[in-house]
């Protein structure tokens, strides 16, 4: 190996490792099938993201979609459910790892999204959960705002 070439591949290693690596998916709710007067959020207790929850409610709120918060057995009446899940993991301090949510009518699944950082130094690594959600959440209820 070159002299410049050893030179340079330790560089590029922690270029890849600042650079992180989060990917995200969201596939929105069609606003022409599906008008959201209101959802009804399914509680998670398995949900490792304290600040999740509220998160949820405040981007729904802030899209003018009214929330009721229900446990799993108590959906009687709810015409679209949210379901979501998240974990935390640990890196020099506590950060949210990944972030599932659908909103579903029945079993249909009307949309969803999907964040997950993979690891390394994304600068959005420690973001707070509301920082990472909001912009996802706007995307998933494109159309659906009053």
């Amino acid at each position: 190996m070159s002299r410049r070439r050893r030179a340079v591949a330790p560089l590029l290693a922690i270029a890849s490792l600042a650079a992180g690596c989060t990917t995200v998916q969201v596939d929105p709710v069609d606003a022409g099938a599906h008008r959201l007067e209101g959802v009804c959020i399914e509680r998670n207790s398995r949900a490792l993201v304290p600040a999740l929850l509220p998160a949820i409610r405040d981007a729904f709120r802030r899209n003018g979609i009214p929330t009721e918060l229900r446990q799993a057995g108590s959906l009687d009446g709810c015409g679209y459910v949210v379901r979501y899940a998240g974990e935390s993991a640990q890196d020099l301090r506590v950060y949210t790892r990944s972030i599932q949510l659908e909103i579903v009518r029945g079993e249909e699944s009307v949309g969803r999204l999907d964040y997950e950082h993979h690891g390394g130094l994304s600068p959005t690594k420690y973001a707070r959960t509301a920082d990472k959600l909001d912009p996802l959440v706007d995307r998933l209820l494109a159309g659906q705002k009053r």
